[in-house]
């Protein structure tokens, strides 16, 4: 008996500005997979590293319950050698995919950088605001003179 290769899917994860907030969404075949459900990243990085049943989309609270899901609705994760196969039963519609596992884990660490760097730029552009809530606060006599350049 001879095996037939499974299509090989292509995922892809993105963070999009939505109305003044950053919105996670994992892509395969170019379709997002998480319409209203957010990513747990910490199940998504362990589905990559090994076979299991994963709450990679949850509620935004990270409680999978509270939207309804079940153990039974944990994405179902295996492994070969070089494939990594996810059988999603919610949300619907239920469907499985196999993504090549060097292609995976170039897709996590990037999608990991890019919210690095807006983390960092959040908390960059929040550190600013504070100071400066903090100098308009303070009376005009305890501010410090802006420095000013001698050339």
């Amino acid at each position: 008996m001879t095996m037939t290769n499974a299509k090989i899917n292509t995922i892809q994860l993105q963070a999009i500005q939505h109305k003044g907030e950053t919105v996670e969404e994992i892509l395969v075949d170019g379709e997002v997979v998480n319409s209203g459900l957010t990513i747990d990243f910490y199940s998504l990085v362990s589905s990559a590293q090994g076979w299991g049943d994963f709450f990679i989309l949850t509620c935004s609270c990270g409680e999978a319950s509270c939207i309804g899901l079940s153990e039974d609705d944990k994405i179902k994760v295996t492994h070969t050698d070089s494939t990594i196969k996810w059988h999603i039963t919610e949300p619907k519609p239920e469907r499985t995919f196999v993504f090549e596992k060097n292609n995976t884990y170039q897709q996590f660490w990037n999608f990991l950088i890019l919210l690095t760097v807006l983390i960092l730029r959040m908390l960059t552009h929040l550190s600013a605001h504070l100071v400066m809530m903090k100098i308009d606060s303070m009376p005009t006599s305890r501010r410090l003179k802006p420095l000013t350049c001698k050339y």
